[in-house]
């Protein structure tokens, strides 16, 4: 299994991953855990992830909330736009955000890449 299949999965269904099962049980309400923010902190690969939520945020759990932000961390050549870092967040996502992410320079890594911290709202769409 590779490691972002693996990573998918988890997402999918932590049960099959035994690091979770290691942790201490907690105990779960009945309606779910809530949650208002999702960091994703592998700048390398994170945006690679944003299609495992995708249809995994159910309606009725979410009614009259919003949906959480989305915290992706990731890099950037120095060359690219916001509107190229957004292209590329919208490919991995699989719809078009509603508005512009918040995009924040985190540092340079490099002369030619850069760390960003790209911020947005889950779409409703996709939940």
């Amino acid at each position: 299994v590779s490691f972002l299949a693996g990573g998918s999965s988890v997402a999918a269904e932590p049960q099959a991953n035994t690091t979770l099962n290691a942790l201490p049980k907690i105990n779960v309400p009945a309606q779910g855990l809530a949650y208002d923010h999702v960091v994703m902190n592998l700048p390398r690969i994170a945006v690679k992830f944003l299609d495992a939520f995708r249809g995994k945020l159910s309606a009725d759990a979410w009614k009259g909330r919003s949906l959480p932000l989305i915290h992706v961390y990731m890099f950037a050549d120095v060359r690219e736009t916001n509107d190229d870092i957004r292209a590329r967040i919208e490919e991995h996502l699989g719809d078009a955000l509603l508005e512009a992410p918040r995009i924040h320079e985190v540092r340079m890594t490099s002369p030619k890449e850069r760390m960003l911290c790209v911020t947005f709202q889950y779409p409703e769409t996709l939940a």
